[in-house]
C-alpha cells in the first residue's frame, strides 16, 4: 500500500471501527480467493459507512430477557456467549457489539453465565439453548462447562 491509502486506511479504520483480523490461514487463502479477500480483508472502498452501535439489525437487544441472551420464539434461547471472533466479517450482523468491547474480556464473565444457567433452570419452556456470539468456542469457561458438566 502507498504512503496515501495507509492515511486513509487509519482515517476509515478510526471512523468505522472496522479493524482487519485474520488468521495467518485466512490471509494465506485471501491469496487465491477474492470472496476470503472481500470478506475479511480490509478495504477502504468498502468501508464508508461509519458505526452505528444504536443498529440492532436482528431486533435483539429487545428480546434480553437476560443479559448475554436472546429470546425471541418460544422455547428457543440464544445464548452470545462471546464477543469476540477470530475474524471480523464484513457483513457480521452483530456488527454492533463483535468487536467493540462491550465488556473488558470480550465474553460473558462466569456471574452472567450463572444468571443465563439459572434463567434456563427456570423456564420449563425453553427445550433449545444455542450458543452463538462472536464466536462462542472463544470463552474457555464455557467450553470447560459444556463439556464436563
Amino acid at each position: 500500500m502507498s504512503a496515501e491509502q495507509n492515511i486513509v486506511v487509519k482515517q476509515v479504520e478510526e471512523e468505522t471501527r472496522f479493524s482487519e483480523k485474520l488468521t495467518p490461514y485466512l490471509k494465506e487463502l485471501s491469496k487465491t480467493s477474492q470472496a476470503i479477500k472481500d470478506m475479511y480483508e480490509f478495504n477502504p472502498e468498502y468501508e464508508t459507512l461509519p458505526a452505528n452501535l444504536d443498529v440492532d439489525l436482528l431486533n435483539e437487544k429487545t428480546s434480553t430477557p437476560v443479559f448475554g441472551t436472546v429470546k425471541k420464539y418460544d422455547g428457543q434461547l440464544l445464548v452470545l456467549l462471546s464477543y469476540t471472533c477470530a475474524a471480523n466479517c464484513r457483513y457480521c450482523e452483530r456488527q454492533d457489539r463483535v468487536g467493540v468491547g462491550l465488556d473488558v474480556e470480550g465474553r460473558l464473565k462466569m456471574s452472567q453465565i450463572d444468571d443465563i444457567v439459572d434463567y434456563i433452570a427456570n423456564d420449563k419452556s425453553i427445550y433449545e439453548v444455542i450458543a452463538s456470539g462472536g464466536d462462542p468456542l472463544t470463552n474457555p469457561k464455557v467450553c470447560n462447562i459444556c463439556l464436563i458438566d
